[in-house]
């Protein structure tokens, strides 16, 4: 889906301000519906994720700190 150059800018801007604070925006999934959306970041914590939003205005309503589990690598063991 085309973004057009608002949008080009737009998250160009979003890139900027996060590296800005050490965060890397990696994904994001939209539900069906368009109403929920859940963005994976690499960041040193969870207040620079609030400030990164806040700056871009963006919402924020919970973050939940994850730990990466690889399967693949497993399958080679043994």
């Amino acid at each position: 889906m085309p973004i057009g150059r608002e949008g080009e800018r737009r998250l160009g801007a979003i890139i900027a301000c996060n590296s800005d604070r050490g965060i890397t925006w990696l994904r994001s999934y939209i539900s069906s519906d368009r109403g929920t959306s859940f963005c994976i970041y690499d960041a040193p914590g969870p207040e620079a994720i609030r400030l990164a939003a806040r700056a871009n205005g963006l919402p924020v309503d919970r973050i939940v700190e994850i730990s990466v589990l690889d399967p693949y690598p497993f399958h080679l063991i043994g």
